[in-house]
């Protein structure tokens, strides 16, 4: 799954719960919006381009989404909402995004649970930190890492 939400599949796209179980059905129909926007954009004949990179679940984050992120080097580019399960009960930790081993983002939660969805914005900023990655990892912290 892209950050287009196109899966493997070219042409083909899901959201809601074909992806992950939601919590909340503000989550499903915002990325209905998004789904078929890219959809249609698909059928008009617009390509999105740039490096494919993945993203990869680190230490305590279950199933991000998206899975790969296309990034254009020197391209603006849009804020992309990164969507996880943390794997247990966590309080006071740090949600950490790395371009390979590098931090570029590090955003504390009181409390992170199975049992709600996690969603993190990254935005243009950090995405341009990550154009060179060959993989962009999710992780769940105790430290703040030195950014």
């Amino acid at each position: 799954m892209d950050d287009c939400l196109q899966t493997s599949v070219p042409g083909i796209f899901a959201c809601g719960n074909v992806l992950h179980v939601h919590d909340l059905v503000d989550h499903v129909s915002n990325e209905s919006f998004k789904a078929g926007k890219a959809a249609a954009d698909f059928v008009k004949g617009v390509v999105h381009t740039g490096r494919v990179i993945p993203v990869k679940d680190g230490k305590g984050v279950r199933g991000a989404v998206p899975q790969t992120i296309k990034l254009e080097k020197g391209a603006e580019h849009a804020t992309i909402d990164v969507m996880f399960r943390p794997d247990r009960v966590y309080q006071n930790q740090y949600i950490v995004v790395k371009a390979d081993d590098k931090p570029v983002l590090a955003q504390k939660k009181m409390v992170l649970t199975p049992g709600e969805m996690c969603s993190l914005s990254v935005n243009d900023k950090i995405l341009a930190a990550c154009e060179d990655a060959s993989a962009i990892t999710v992780s769940i912290e105790a430290e703040k890492p030195a950014l």
